[in-house]
C-alpha cells in the first residue's frame, strides 16, 4: 500500500469480526489506501507466484501470504479501482484448521 501511494494520501487499517452466516468465524483486518489502485487486467494475477509489477519485486509476497492464510482456514482478498485505491482484507480464523500427522519413530 505504501509503495502504491508514493508518499501521499491516506492509509487506513481497520479490524472487525469476521462473520459468515451469523457466526463469528474470526477477525477481519482491512488495509485501505487511496493510491493508484491496481489495473483490472492485473487484479486477477496479483496472487500468482512470481507475478510482480515492481522492478525489484519477487512476486512472492501476496502468493505466500494467501497460501499461509488458506492453509490455516483464513483468506486474503483484494478489491481495487484503478486510479482510486485498493483494499486488502485479511481474514483470520478463531481457530486455525491444522492438519497434523503424528508418526511413531522407533
Amino acid at each position: 500500500a505504501i509503495h502504491a501511494m508514493n508518499g501521499k494520501g491516506k492509509l487506513i487499517v481497520m479490524s472487525e469480526d469476521w462473520i459468515e452466516e451469523g457466526e463469528i468465524k474470526g477477525a477481519a483486518i482491512h488495509v485501505i489506501d487511496d493510491g493508484c489502485g491496481i489495473k483490472p487486467e492485473n487484479l486477477n494475477r496479483i496472487f500468482s507466484p512470481f507475478y510482480t509489477t515492481k522492478r525489484d519485486g519477487t512476486g512472492l509476497g501476496l502468493s505466500v501470504s494467501q497460501s499461509i492464510l488458506s492453509q490455516t482456514g483464513g483468506e486474503l482478498k483484494a478489491e481495487s479501482e484503478w486510479g482510486k485505491g485498493s483494499t486488502f482484507s485479511i481474514y483470520l480464523p478463531k481457530k486455525a484448521e491444522l492438519l497434523l500427522e503424528v508418526t511413531n519413530i522407533v
